[in-house]
């Protein structure tokens, strides 16, 4: 209707929730990375929580846009609904014919469907938008899905989203299987002022435009204070004041013309938010592990040992007989693997650093300081790390970028069907053909050059060399190189 007058590409102001036009503040930033880290990272339960109209579905469409295809989801956005019906539609968005509409015929083809992404090591992801209005027993039917103790639901990984209301119901003494397997949680806060001005601004440039052109600094103000941080609101009132404006032939929109618009839409008038207003996303409201976090560090260490033990008495039980059946050399190499993966988890149990950006920092510049150093490599770990930072010459002030802990097995990839890579180095420009099956230390092995798409008009590329069946087989290798004097692209970046 007014796109043409106002000289847009499209309508800015949309309610529709569109990756597009997300504007990531520092808590949608934060929400966003719990949702993806939930996820890929494999970590349960994740619970996102929000005022109504805060941009909840909008991050959810984002994300699951930005997932890879190693990675099978449901979206579940209508809550009403029996645990029955929620297979069903959970099935039908995996592409999974139902045979028996029976509760039990439907958990059978669910857990037969994960046995079988379990054997391609993907992961299954159920994302249900409007958690607050799921009953109870659905939500307690939800929890006993990734609390079985099987190796299939290790890969099921459910995201909740609600309103702020969805916490009180979760803290009530019916849920705490759920809280149990809760191992994230975050609340998207509603926009500060400033941050509202820059969203309407932002919304603008997407359909090219800008703020000071459409309205004036006082309807802008008006039009904060009338939202109070919620972007729907402030959609809301921006769309019908430019629908007001064309028919009035207004050039420019200014206070007076906000003035009557939010009269007309006083029913939308936004009280304070419910519960304390954070600047970012808040911390978990349900400790992780079901409020046992104190315990973790404990239970990796007493793990540990007994993974130790195990060790000793396999190597012992390997020198008492030197001649050894198949059997027993794959028992030897999973115990290796157990042994990585408790140098994992000690990682893990240790606090994530994280660097906040300031005026003029640059990712080069905060990865230099973190680390001592910098490289191409380096940087797209710490990418890796951070999937929200889409171009990475672009963060903004008080970002926080997660800074991961590198060590030589952090260089040791995982990939398809269960193997491994090396990580030779990351490069600005596609290596000639034969640079790296030349070199003598790698011969046997294949290399794998990956696209890494940096920012729209930039790829770096990821030297990839392998496979290797375990993790540690993979750092034996790279400890072989290194013996041998290749050199590897991890020194410092002249960037």
């Amino acid at each position: 209707m007014y796109e043409t007058f106002y000289g847009f590409s499209e309508s800015p102001f949309t309610v529709n929730p569109d990756p597009r036009f997300l504007y990531m503040t520092p808590g949608h930033f934060e929400a966003y990375s719990s949702m993806l880290s939930g996820i890929k990272e494999r970590k349960g339960v994740t619970v996102i929580t929000g005022e109504v109209g805060v941009g909840k579905t909008t991050l959810i469409h984002s994300l699951l846009k930005d997932l890879d295809n190693r990675i099978k989801t449901s979206f579940v956005f209508f809550s009403a609904m029996t645990f029955p019906q929620l297979l069903k539609k959970v099935l039908a968005d995996l592409n999974q014919s139902i045979h028996d509409p029976d509760l039990y015929g439907l958990l059978q083809t669910f857990h037969l469907y994960l046995a079988d992404r379990l054997a391609n090591n993907e992961i299954v992801a159920i994302v249900i938008d409007e958690a607050h209005g799921v009953q109870v027993d659905v939500l307690q039917d939800v929890a006993r899905l990734v609390s079985r103790p099987n190796p299939s639901s290790d890969i099921l990984k459910i995201l909740l989203v609600g309103q702020p209301e969805f916490e009180a119901k979760l803290s009530g003494d019916e849920l705490k299987g759920l809280r149990d397997v809760v191992s994230l949680h975050r609340r998207i806060s509603t926009l500060s002022a400033a941050e509202s001005e820059a969203y309407i601004d932002h919304r603008l440039k997407v359909v090219g435009s800008r703020s000071d052109a459409i309205f004036t600094r006082d309807a802008v103000e008006r039009i904060c204070t009338f939202a109070n941080g919620i972007p729907r609101v402030i959609n809301l009132v921006c769309d019908t004041a430019l629908i007001n404006g064309f028919a009035r032939q207004a050039q420019r929109i200014d206070g007076k013309a906000i003035k009557e618009v939010t009269k007309d839409l006083a029913y939308l008038a936004v009280n304070p938010p419910r519960g304390q207003r954070r600047n970012a996303a808040s911390p978990p409201l349900v400790s992780p592990a079901g409020g046992k976090t104190k315990y973790r560090s404990v239970a990796v260490a007493a793990l540990a040992l007994v993974m130790l033990f195990s060790f000793l008495w396999v190597t012992f039980m390997q020198k008492a007989a030197p001649v050894r059946n198949k059997d027993q050399v794959v028992k030897a190499q999973n115990q290796e693997e157990r042994t990585s993966m408790v140098e994992e988890m000690e990682a893990e149990a240790r606090p994530v650093p994280i660097e906040t950006a300031e005026k003029r920092s640059t990712l080069f510049s905060l990865t230099k300081k973190h680390y001592g150093q910098t490289s191409r490599a380096i940087l797209d770990m710490v990418l890796e790390a951070n999937p929200s930072i889409t171009d990475i010459n672009l963060i903004y002030v008080n970002q926080k970028i997660v800074m991961p802990w590198l060590s030589e097995m952090s260089f040791v990839l995982p990939g398809p069907n269960n193997l491994y890579w090396v990580h030779l180095g990351t490069f600005a420009n596609k290596p000639p053909r034969g640079l790296f099956e030349d070199e003598a230390a790698l011969k046997g092995k294949t290399i794998q050059v990956v696209p890494r798409k940096v920012s729209a008009h930039e790829t770096w590329y990821r030297v990839l060399s392998g496979p290797f069946t375990t993790r540690k087989e993979g750092s034996d290798f790279l400890k072989a190189l290194r013996a041998k004097g290749f050199q590897f692209q991890f020194s410092p970046s002249d960037e």
